[in-house]
């Protein structure tokens, strides 16, 4: 189901496999399922539309740097019975095996936990605990992206990322072990937080095309001001999003699109000859699935107190409107101004082999500012509590 590719039930008179051997044929409508609801690191924030599922052979790790998936594939581990988790988190396995040591994997993109259910029952419900199905909050309890960002003097999103519960100590600079490494430096020279003296530059990122693909995720939040960028890292930009990569860009970081083809075409950039507007409200485009799922779980989550509506601030406008097949997310109520929008790319590939993603903001996500990293240390963690706008990026 969900288009994971699970494997059928042994037929009668054939030879069943693993777990396959496990499952048990009930009376009337019964079924053995198992129940739960999966969550951010944070422990709080149900998740939809994640893959859980039960293996039925070993998961295999992920190879690592940018890559391109195969859409439609099924997840790694000869997936015997799952689903996809709903608005609120919540998911339901039927025909699930019987027995011990039932194995268990959430699974959203490169995010990924393995579990073990210590017991099911036949032709009953198991019901996990609120605490189960959390996502990984450091490398010890699974798979996390490799997460590369650029600081800026602004909009400090490794903050958010702390909050949606990540261990600090998955944040270090690229000659550590953490999956989060720092680039400092961007925009004006010194502009962004550092984690020491020895934290790269954001020019040794963007700079080197086979460094940069080694990430998973590219996070380009606001530099504070419109630097122009290297032909080269404009180039090495494009070619990773090409490649699969997902890219994270927020308010001046207009500059790394509104001057790089085919990413000027995305939009009507207009680079920072538009007055910033004022805050006010926002619309969900609730035109398609996702942006529908969106405006109810930012509800669920509190983010939203009317449906598809939510308050921004800190706002920017730097196009006049997206170009087809840009996806708008959110728009500003008044003036009229697409606060959040994402294409796919290759840019003008046909659908099945657009693997890699492009968000742009037009808002600040994180408000915060910070003296040095370690006060931003200080001062991030899930008991921080999260605003509607870091809700965004969490969904996102």
């Amino acid at each position: 189901m969900f288009g994971l590719g699970l494997a059928p039930a042994a037929a009668t008179g054939q030879t069943c496999v693993g777990l396959q051997c496990q499952q048990q044929t009930c009376s009337g409508n019964t079924t053995t399922s198992i129940s739960g609801v999966v969550y951010a690191p944070n422990g709080t924030d149900p998740l939809p539309n994640v893959t859980v599922y039960i293996p039925n052979a070993t998961v295999a790790p992920f190879s690592p740097g940018v890559s391109c998936p195969v859409v439609g594939a099924p997840p790694s581990g000869s997936p015997l019975v799952g689903t996809e988790s709903n608005v609120d988190g919540s998911f339901n396995i039927i025909d699930a095996p019987v027995g011990v040591n039932i194995p268990l994997v959430i699974v959203s993109g490169r995010w990924r936990r393995q579990m073990v259910i210590p017991a099911t029952t036949a032709c009953q419900n198991t019901a996990l605990p609120p605490t189960f199905a959390v996502m990984p909050q450091n490398q010890n309890q699974g798979d996390i992206p490799k997460i590369a960002i650029a600081t800026g003097s602004a909009d400090p999103v490794e903050c958010v990322l702390m909050k949606m519960g990540l261990s600090q100590s998955e944040f270090t600079d690229s000659s550590g072990a953490g999956r989060i490494n720092i680039f400092g430096g961007g925009g004006a020279a010194g502009s962004g937080l550092t984690i020491d003296s020895g934290t790269p530059t954001q020019a040794s990122l963007m700079g080197n095309q086979s460094t940069l693909n080694s990430y998973d995720l590219l996070m380009l939040p606001c530099e504070g001001g419109d630097f122009v960028k290297p032909a080269q890292e404009l180039a090495n930009l494009v070619n990773f999003a090409n490649a699969g990569g997902r890219v994270y860009t927020s308010h001046y970081s207009y500059s790394w699109m509104w001057q790089n083809p085919p990413f000027n075409g995305v939009a009507n950039w207009t680079g920072s000859t538009v007055s910033d507007p004022p805050n006010g409200d926002a619309a969900v485009n609730t035109s398609f699935a996702a942006g529908q799922t969106l405006s109810t779980w930012l509800q669920e989550v509190g983010a939203s107190s009317s449906p598809g509506q939510m308050a921004l601030n800190t706002l920017r406008e730097d196009q006049t409107g997206v170009n087809p097949p840009t996806q708008t997310w959110l728009t500003l109520d008044n003036p009229s101004v697409a606060m959040q929008f994402v294409w796919d790319t290759p840019i003008g590939a046909p659908v099945g082999q657009q693997c890699g993603r492009v968000l742009f903001n037009e808002y600040h996500v994180e408000t915060s500012s910070f003296s040095s990293f370690a006060n931003e240390l200080s001062s991030c963690s899930p008991s921080a509590g999260m605003s509607p706008q870091e809700k965004l990026l969490e969904y996102m």
